[in-house]
């Protein structure tokens, strides 16, 4: 059957856009520990974190609102230029009921837009439908938000898509961690209301977000562009690809009827556990593949690798931040554990994530690490590792392959890595 990529991005886009918007915070999610509210060095950057924050607790009062959007890409490369239009139109009502109608639209003018996919929750279950395939899946809600947000497939397309940078409930957290060089670059009218535009970088791409001002601080525009280096072409030039997605968002304020969030698929449609396995739609996981060695920086600001030595039995990468670190009385257990395995030949590094080198310090002077400490300012490793949450524990084995992935607090560390870890070892 063929796979349906561009349905398939937008489905998974726009349902995290839906758990953003539903007002869900970090404290729901087990894998993401809460920090302080600090704010970042930059103005712009505690504006936008403040910024985003009204937007969350206004959304939450709401008893629902419709949102519009309108996505328009382009593509421009050695082959060429590429442009498209896609459409979704998402539906809040109370509480983990939602639906979203994703689509596409035409390039002839007067054709309304198609609608390729229906995901529908009614606060227990999520049905999702693939028009073109007929075919559906049924999902039971596992938590407040917590069923989809789990989803790893999600996880690794989000920054294939427009909106990636608003798809998560800790997105002020995120912003502090994996956001650089934010600045307010002054005010916009977009259909006639008022916004400040926020531009930043976010590891290789720009971003811009455009923030209603006034009492409804809703979203209104999101542009990220990504240029990515091909190599030296036949000529001796250098080749390179660039996308700008550009997402417009229409709000309603209004409570969708309540048959909005019942949905049956259509008479004869098939019926299976996973639509996008289905479709040959999974993409690859880290665990299994061979370790690719990262550039990060050492606290003195110069360049290293992350890599595994032929001598050692193994690799294990931590990645965390300050405000999601192990509490004081967790972090003699996992100094315990690294000076453990250090011992036996297995070499750990802790990769910062998004924080100042000052901060950093300030921070290890008081609780000391034993791994090999590095930075990375931009997330940009963290982005090469599909690193969504934190902290993350990667293990690579003696082979050069990743072994296991595992997100948690330091409290799980030894149950979730015990058996990895020794089996480096035997």
């Amino acid at each position: 059957m063929p796979r349906n990529p561009t349905v398939t991005l937008w489905t998974l886009s726009l349902v995290g856009l839906l758990l953003l918007l539903q007002g869900g915070t970090h404290a729901e999610d087990p894998k993401v520990a809460p920090r302080p509210v600090v704010a970042p060095a930059d103005h712009g950057g505690a504006v936008l974190e403040a910024t985003i924050r009204d937007m969350q607790a206004y959304l939450k009062e709401q008893p629902g609102y419709v949102i519009d959007v309108a996505s328009e890409w382009k593509s421009t490369g050695p082959q060429g230029t590429a442009t498209g239009m896609q459409t979704a139109r998402v539906l809040r009502g109370p509480p983990r009921h939602f639906r979203v109608e994703l689509g596409s639209k035409s390039a002839e003018p007067n054709q309304p837009p198609t609608v390729d996919l229906i995901c529908v929750g009614d606060g227990e279950k999520v049905v999702t439908y693939l028009t073109n395939a007929k075919m559906a899946s049924s999902s039971v809600m596992l938590g407040k938000g917590q069923g989809l947000r789990r989803n790893v497939i999600l996880s690794l397309s989000l920054a294939t898509t427009g909106l990636d940078l608003l798809l998560r409930p800790d997105l002020p957290d995120y912003i502090h961690s994996h956001a650089s060089d934010v600045e307010v670059t002054g005010e916009e009218t977009i259909e006639n209301i008022p916004c400040r535009i926020f531009k930043m970088h976010w590891g290789h791409r720009q971003a811009e977000f455009a923030m209603a001002l006034g009492k409804q601080p809703i979203l209104k525009r999101i542009v990220q562009t990504t240029n990515v280096n091909l190599g030296m072409n036949d000529k001796g030039e250098m080749d390179s690809y660039e996308q700008v997605m550009t997402s417009k968002l229409t709000w309603q304020m209004e409570a969708p009827p309540p048959a909005t969030f019942v949905y049956v698929p259509p008479a004869g449609t098939d019926f299976v556990d996973d639509i996008y396995a289905t479709l040959g739609g999974q993409p690859p996981a880290l665990e299994g593949k061979p370790w690719v060695d990262l550039e990060v920086l050492q606290l003195d600001g110069q360049k290293t690798k992350i890599q595994k030595g032929p001598d050692d039995k193994g690799l294990v990468v931590i990645f965390w931040a300050t405000w999601c670190a192990p509490s004081l009385s967790e972090m003699p257990a996992i100094s315990q554990l690294v000076k453990e395995y250090q011992a036996k030949g297995v070499k750990f590094y802790a990769v910062n994530v998004g924080e100042e080198p000052e901060d950093v310090k300030k921070f290890v002077a008081k609780q000391p690490f034993q791994s090999t400490l590095v930075l990375d300012p931009r997330g940009i490793a963290a982005e090469a590792c599909d690193v969504v949450a934190l902290p993350v524990f990667i293990v690579v084995n003696q082979q050069g392959t990743v072994q296991a992935v595992h997100q948690g607090r330091s409290g799980e560390l030894k149950t979730l890595l015990g058996k990895e870890l020794e089996s480096l070892v035997k």
